[in-house]
């Protein structure tokens, strides 16, 4: 098996190079008619499954350079596509053939680096320093899923309000919020929206269902890293744009992201200036927008000024108006990237 020294990482190469790391360290495989190589799977004692002894583990190396994994025993999956980093399954896939950390990041770095350039890589780096601070997190006690709730019959009147307000808010996806009956911080008149990182739960917020009673009760409860981007994983590296929002629930209409507030920290830029897209901030069109706005200003961001009726103050209630498709289309048409040109429409709007 090769070292991590003999690994030669250079531009085209590294392709090549990853292919011949995983076969040098898959050991002896059979082959299969339709190209899969097969063998006993590394993956199932980390599932808590028996030892696999008929070889049903199986890994393919497609033409374009992709990479994908399964066993029939355990049920892991996992897939590498080139221009992506590599995923946690992965990873670990690497790890349990033998693949020392520090080559399987070298590689993930390099792969980036040859897809991007340098310079994306290095913000790359970035953020995967920022990211490896986001431990795993739990959800409040006795959360279920909204549709796990209304399935067992729950009539909680602090329920149906949760479900009311989430169905106001176009959410019809009810398997992906939650809703719990415990009374702290006032959760159980809140919607809980998980926050997933590369398909790991690291945080939750809880949005009340309507308008707080006074100024003590907070719309949302953050139980989160604080420099943390909700909705990432739905970012594809093939998407030319980025919408970013002040309120989850505008990033969530729009499958955009939400820096969680109108106030973005230096973390949070260094990881949106690392996806490498074309950033357009969609602020809220009050007072306290112009935070956002001055962010996207000094760091050449586009400000979206889209023409939406005078009722219409966010991307959830333009999204529930006029369709997900046709409200991404118009803050796309309607973004700005002249700074001047910016600042003079902030003023006139607000």
């Amino acid at each position: 098996m090769k070292g991590p020294n003999q690994c030669v990482i250079l531009g085209h190469m590294v392709k090549d190079t990853l292919e011949s790391l995983i076969r040098d360290h898959l050991g002896p495989v059979q082959q299969t008619r339709k190209g899969w190589s097969s063998r006993n799977c590394m993956m199932c004692h980390l599932r808590g499954e028996s030892a696999d002894r008929r070889g049903r583990f199986g890994i393919i190396f497609s033409p374009d350079g992709s990479i994908a994994t399964s066993c029939f025993n355990c049920g892991h999956k996992s897939k590498f596509v080139p221009g992506e980093t590599f995923s946690k399954e992965f990873s670990l896939f690497m790890q349990e053939i033998g693949i020392p950390h520090r080559t399987i990041k070298l590689l993930n770095f390099e792969l980036y680096k040859e897809y991007y350039g340098k310079e994306a890589a290095h913000e790359l780096q970035i953020a995967e320093n920022i990211s490896s601070k986001w431990v795993p997190a739990t959800l409040p006690s006795k959360a279920l899923t909204i549709q796990e709730w209304a399935d067992n019959g729950c009539d909680d009147r602090n329920f149906l309000r949760v479900v009311q307000y989430a169905y106001e808010r176009g959410i019809r996806n009810f398997e992906q919020f939650y809703w719990t009956p415990q009374p702290n911080g006032m959760l159980n008149k809140r919607l809980i929206i998980p926050f997933y990182y590369r398909n790991n739960l690291v945080g939750f917020t809880g949005r009340f269902a309507g308008t707080p009673p006074n100024k003590k009760v907070t719309k949302y409860y953050n139980i989160s890293p604080s420099d943390f981007l909700y909705n990432l994983d739905k970012q594809k590296p093939q998407n030319e744009y980025l919408v970013l929002t002040e309120g989850v629930m505008d990033a969530y209409a729009i499958n955009g992201i939400s820096a969680q507030g109108n106030e973005i920290n230096d973390s949070q830029i260094a990881f949106i200036k690392s996806l490498n897209k074309k950033v357009i901030v969609l602020p809220d069109f009050d007072k306290d927008g112009s935070m956002l706005v001055d962010v996207a200003v000094k760091n050449n961001w586009a400000v979206s000024f889209p023409f939406w009726s005078k009722e219409i103050k966010d991307a959830a209630k333009a999204a529930e108006t006029y369709g997900r498709i046709t409200t991404l289309l118009s803050i796309i048409e309607a973004a700005d990237y002249d700074t001047f040109s910016v600042q003079v429409k902030w003023r006139m709007r607000n």
